[in-house]
């Protein structure tokens, strides 16, 4: 994270100027890459998405298996290839924070100490409540409407984030819950 903020620089002065600048904790360091995320623009919600789904999920996902659930819509009745996001634009748009597993090809929150950190974001608990709808929308696409009938039939609906939802979407609902409830309880003081 400290060497990627220096190479981001484009000059030597200004790398140098982001080495004296780096923070000295590591909470300090998440906040100041979240303030740089923030200023990317449309990819900061790409970003933050990413960090809901994975603050969420309770399997890693493949590559594939995180775009299509970036993809998924509320209310979306198939699926579209159209909103899947590439892989290396979801990466660079976390900055660093995203990693895909060496072995696994899995994609994951870097460090146990940033799903902390970054779970009491309140951008972050926004956006919870919206996974477990988009799942519900992801298991009544269209595809997943009438059962295969032999193996072809499951070769084509071989979608990636499909092996995730079934398995998720009851804990899911659950951590809506919960956040949902300790927002409104909370939202008075």
């Amino acid at each position: 994270m400290y060497i990627r903020r220096i190479c981001e620089e484009t000059t030597r002065a200004d790398a140098v100027a982001a080495f004296r600048d780096l923070k000295s904790t590591l909470p300090e360091q998440y906040d100041q890459t979240l303030q740089r995320i923030e200023q990317s623009g449309p990819r900061a919600t790409l970003a933050y998405r990413t960090f809901a789904w994975l603050l969420q999920v309770k399997t890693l996902l493949s590559l594939d298996g995180l775009c299509e659930a970036l993809s998924i819509d509320s209310g979306d009745t198939k699926s579209s290839k159209a909103r899947k996001p590439n892989i290396q634009v979801v990466l660079d748009a976390c900055k660093g924070f995203v990693i895909v597993g060496n072995i696994s090809k899995r994609v994951e929150l870097f460090h146990h100490t940033l799903v902390e950190h970054l779970s009491s974001k309140s951008q972050l608990i926004d956006l919870m409540p919206q996974i477990p709808r988009k799942c519900l929308s992801y298991l009544l696409y269209e595809d997943f409407k009438d059962p295969c009938t032999d193996t072809s039939a499951i070769a084509v609906r071989q979608f990636s984030y499909s092996r995730h939802t079934p398995v998720c979407f009851g804990p899911h609902m659950y951590v809506a819950k919960q956040k949902l409830s300790c927002r409104t309880k909370y939202a008075g003081l």
